[in-house]
């Protein structure tokens, strides 16, 4: 499963037994796509586009800590299933990829530290 969000907190709220589920499963993987904290511009430029904006690198920070989370406690790797559909959305993922930053979990945490007020 793919997600993007920009902070997807509300989403997170009502769905965490169901996402723990999911990740509990065998042959399930989840990939969070997430704003770059350490964007400057883009962060300012989300906050002035949404009525939160103020909250959204607190909110985004909180979203990183959550996935940061899931991957320590579930272990999983990510990945793009086959099929008409995930062929299609690959290509769009992959220029995601090429033009977002991977971090491993234990680096979320000086991402996320480096971002909070």
């Amino acid at each position: 499963m793919a997600l993007y969000f920009i902070h997807s907190r509300r989403w997170r709220e009502n769905h965490d037994a169901a996402i723990k589920a999911f990740l509990g499963r065998a042959g399930t993987t989840l990939e969070a796509f997430l704003p770059d904290l350490e964007s400057h511009e883009l962060m300012f430029s989300l906050g002035k586009h949404f009525e939160d904006g103020p909250l959204i690198p607190a909110l985004v920070a909180d979203a990183y800590r959550y996935f940061a989370r899931l991957a320590r406690d579930f272990g999983k790797p990510a990945h793009t299933a086959d099929g008409f559909l995930a062929t299609f959305l690959a290509a769009d993922i992959e220029d995601l990829k090429k033009e977002c930053r991977k971090r491993a979990p234990a680096d979320l945490e000086a991402v996320i530290a480096n971002a909070t007020p």
